[in-house]
């Protein structure tokens, strides 16, 4: 079996029996993964629980003979955590939904880095302004656009076409769904517009609910 290294962050977590616990996350080279974590519950003078919601782990694998399943989880390294997210009540709800939302439709071994980026951005900015949107609909907008769900208008011709236009504001949108430091240059979102906002966050929505993706 082939040995193999990610980024990982966990998205939920069950115990199992007394000290472990099976997990569940997202990577951006290999999609959803699932693991027995054992001794993750653990506790000691010097040793506390770090498995935990939103948190980020150097991992090591080997995938599972099996086409579904539990992989191995070989060796493991705490990263980051996001922790702060769960001090403000709407932001936590909304990450939690957003978590299942990612179980629910990603594929194991199917790599979705965009998707990982955004979800990180997603967290940092939540726990920064104790808001959740549009943070959450950026997020899925990355997650949509990555599978193929959202419309892309074909080559223009004419860079001042609408569809051209609607193109360049796409992808500026997806450039600040992950770069937290990048603003679109567009007319409404240099004036952070919040009709401007709600309106986005109606359309990812929809969109949504248009190829039937809510659980």
């Amino acid at each position: 079996m082939m040995d193999y290294e990610t980024r990982y962050i966990i998205l939920k977590k069950v115990p199992f029996q007394e000290h472990s616990l099976i997990v569940s996350g997202i990577s951006p080279e290999f999609g959803r993964l699932d693991f027995l974590w054992k001794g993750a519950r653990n506790t000691g003078r010097k040793k506390f629980p770090a498995v935990a919601l939103f948190r980020e782990f150097q991992i090591f694998f080997r995938e599972s003979a099996r086409s579904e399943g539990l992989q191995h989880l070989t060796a493991s390294e705490f990263a980051a955590s996001h922790d702060g997210v769960a001090a403000h009540t709407g932001c936590y709800l909304t990450a939690c939904s957003y978590a299942g939302f990612l179980l629910h439709h990603c594929k194991s071994m199917l790599g979705i880095p965009l998707t990982y980026a955004a979800l990180i951005q997603m967290l940092v900015r939540m726990e920064k302004t104790a808001s959740a949107e549009p943070w959450h609909s950026l997020a899925k907008l990355a997650y949509l656009f990555e599978n193929g769900y959202v419309p892309e208008s074909g080559e223009e011709e004419n860079a001042d076409s609408p569809g051209a236009r609607r193109k360049r504001i796409l992808h500026r949108l997806l450039k600040y769904s992950v770069d937290s430091d990048w603003l679109p240059e567009t007319a409404a979102t240099r004036n952070t517009s919040e009709k401007y906002w709600r309106n986005f966050c109606i359309w990812v929505e929809n969109l949504s609910l248009y190829h039937s993706l809510e659980k």
